[in-house]
């Protein structure tokens, strides 16, 4: 269930954002893949600026209230311009290569699912010390009253999906890993069509 959340998920926002960029840009190759990579990394950038300004706290209603208007304000576009065309080839092209390499990870995960080898506990305290916090920076999980001094925005990516779709952090883990190596294929066809 929690795969399919996060499918649902990423496809919505992906669309959301073709949405909006479309009819602001001018068309060109890979602006469907594109949009996948900016939606994401918009709908988490937003909330990561105004918690950490100290505007909001990182809970689960706001990244869920954020996602909601994010796609009321794709829908909007889309009415506006009904015909806004999606390049049939090159959606079939990036869905079929971030899905792909989407299970391809999950897969590889799937078969080595542990979390307490390598760096993986240092990411996964990391993981946890975002889940539990609605501040930021989020405290250091191994430097107990201190703040984390360490680059922490893509494990806020992932954080933000899991409170916004309720995934327990041991699962978004391994998840995570499978989105940001369908993120990754999808980014590197975008930019080379």
């Amino acid at each position: 269930l929690a795969t399919l959340l996060l499918a649902l998920w990423l496809e919505v926002v992906g669309l959301a954002m073709y949405c909006l960029l479309r009819p602001a840009l001018t068309p060109r190759p890979g602006l469907y893949a594109f949009s996948k990579v900016v939606g994401v990394l918009v709908i988490t950038y937003i909330p990561w600026l105004a918690v950490g300004i100290g505007w909001l706290s990182f809970t689960p209603t706001l990244m869920t209230t954020v996602t909601a208007v994010f796609v009321a304000l794709g829908l909007v576009a889309y009415r506006r311009r009904p015909e806004l065309e999606f390049p049939r080839g090159e959606v079939r092209a990036t869905e079929i290569l971030f899905w792909g390499a989407f299970l391809f990870f999950l897969i590889i995960r799937a078969f080595n699912p542990e979390i307490y080898w390598g760096e993986k506990p240092m990411d996964f305290s990391f993981l946890n010390s975002l889940y539990r916090t609605t501040t930021l920076p989020p405290p250091e999980p191994w430097f107990a009253g201190s703040p984390l001094n360490y680059t922490y925005f893509g494990y806020f990516i992932v954080v933000a999906a899991g409170k916004c779709l309720n995934i327990h952090p041991a699962l978004m883990f391994n998840l995570a890993i499978a989105m940001f190596g369908g993120l990754t294929a999808v980014s590197v066809f975008g930019a080379g069509t």
